[in-house]
């Protein structure tokens, strides 16, 4: 009897496995975006009504707030799409068992509090004092509280109620920003503001949430969290470091100025990148996880995947290539323009970026110990680089440094995808994916190199962005009418 109900369980497990689909993906896109601008206005809101000092400890308190979070961040959210489990009742005890490890790590946060407050009174420049540490570390609690059911939704490739709950929490949070530093110039609006976010976000994802999750060890799912987790937060510390790291050698070595034209152009060209990159990291990493649940293949996802992320960046990189110019004097002035082979240089990382982006989220679920060593690698040996050559070549050394260090991330990515995610037919992907970025980026370059110089001056900037639009319509559109039976069959 209880054989025969475990296959029926069994079954039933499957059968929903099977019908995993991807929803809500637009709204997960609009709560992305919509999310960054709440966040830009309350930013333009904060420099407009406090002075430097003031904006100088919210730069602070932001680096706080986002070091605290990633250093202690396990990827609580990404193991419960990640779990292996099949049975309802498994599930529940991963859910249990997160919810647990995510109350623990809040009451660690608190505890980081004193040595914080010891190490911020070296820096009484900064304006920062232990009521803004105690903030900070109080919101990450409250973040803490959140329901894990929320993430379990993406198991089913279900994205509808989490961009509900991130999008509605960022947009007031950003609102309550807004308002309070209209009537109170301090500090504390960037932290109010951030808790205005947690409590919402916290409450949403226990109204959408299916079961309210309770205190629970299980030890069987307790090793295998930490047995990912610890990936994840190698993977977070890293990459924090690493990039702040960047931005403080620039800024030492090179001056205040060169650090704000570097820092401009770095935002301008990576921003939609990060937008793309964050709404496919998790899609693929959903489906990646689904797929290992099911032992399928991955190689025709990771296509799909491939060929929207190049489809939807590749027109921004390249007319940033040819009109860096136009776009940055349009968008943040004059001033900036002189510097635009530090945006050149940024498009290429982008590129990198971009490749290694679509590769990732299946390095995470097929061998996460190998990505998490790999990232510490390209960090330690991308920062020496970075030192040695920019001590030679000054920003020129950094930027190079910096592609040298992506390229070869994403080469050694391209390896790890046909060693340990594309098993079968990698010479049928290779020739798909090449297919893809030919498609989307000849027809760009085309227009640029032979069409775009024979437009007049005033013609040039507004013709090109509508070519190069066109022309990627029209290519992915033939290329999705040749390919659409193979690559929709590792989509659906």
């Amino acid at each position: 009897m209880t054989s025969t109900m475990s296959a029926s369980m069994s079954a039933v497990s499957s059968a929903t496995e099977s019908q995993f689909r991807f929803k809500g993906t637009a709204l997960l896109g609009g709560a992305l975006v919509g999310g960054r601008l709440a966040q830009a206005a309350a930013f333009l809101a904060m420099a407009r009504f406090l002075d430097a000092p003031a904006m100088g400890a919210v730069a602070i308190l932001t680096a706080l707030y986002l070091g605290l979070f990633q250093l202690t961040n396990f990827g609580f959210d990404r193991y419960i799409v990640y779990a292996p489990a099949k049975e309802d009742a498994d599930l529940v005890a991963t859910i249990d068992t997160v919810w647990t490890m995510q109350l623990l790590r809040g009451v660690c946060v608190l505890a980081l509090v004193l040595p914080l407050t010891l190490a911020l009174a070296w820096f009484p420049d900064f304006g920062i004092s232990a009521d803004h540490a105690i903030g900070v570390a109080a919101v990450i609690f409250v973040l803490s509280l959140a329901n894990p059911d929320l993430s379990s939704f993406e198991r089913k490739g279900d994205f509808s109620y989490i961009s509900l709950a991130r999008g509605l929490s960022a947009a007031v949070g950003a609102s309550v920003t807004i308002l309070v530093v209209i009537f109170w110039q301090d500090p504390w609006v960037y932290v109010v503001g951030q808790m205005a976010t947690a409590v919402v976000l916290v409450a949403l994802s226990f109204h959408y949430g299916r079961r309210r999750p309770r205190l629970r060890f299980d030890t069987e799912r307790l090793r295998e969290a930490f047995a990912y987790g610890k990936h994840m937060i190698v993977i977070a510390t890293v990459s924090f470091l690493a990039a702040q790291g960047q931005n403080v050698y620039v800024g030492l070595m090179f001056g205040p100025a060169i650090l704000g034209s570097y820092f401009t152009w770095h935002r301008l060209v990576s921003l939609p990148g990060e937008l793309v990159t964050q709404m496919q990291d998790r899609l693929l990493f959903a489906k990646a996880s689904e797929q290992a649940r099911r032992q399928d293949q991955a190689g025709p996802a990771h296509l799909v995947g491939f060929a929207l992320t190049m489809g939807l960046l590749m027109p921004f990189y390249v007319f940033v290539w040819f009109h860096g110019d136009v776009l940055m004097a349009f968008v943040a002035g004059e001033r900036w323009v002189s510097y635009w082979w530090v945006g050149k240089a940024f498009v290429l990382l982008g590129f990198f970026y971009a490749v290694a982006g679509t590769i990732t989220p299946f390095a995470l679920v097929k061998a996460p110990r190998l990505t998490s060593r790999l990232r510490a690698i390209e960090a330690i040996c991308g920062f020496s680089l970075l030192l040695v050559l920019g001590h030679l070549y000054g920003v020129g050394g950094v930027l190079t440094a910096l592609v040298t260090e992506i390229a070869v991330v994403a080469m050694l990515g391209i390896v790890i995808l046909y060693r340990h995610i594309v098993t079968e037919n990698r010479r049928y992907h290779a020739q798909s994916a090449l297919l893809a970025l030919a498609t989307v980026t000849l027809p760009l370059l085309m227009w640029e190199t032979l069409v775009a110089p024979l437009l007049s001056g005033g013609m040039l900037a507004a013709g090109s962005a509508a070519g190069v639009y066109v022309l990627v319509s029209l290519s992915l559109a033939g290329a999705s009418l040749a390919y659409r039976k193979r690559l929709l069959r590792g989509w659906t």
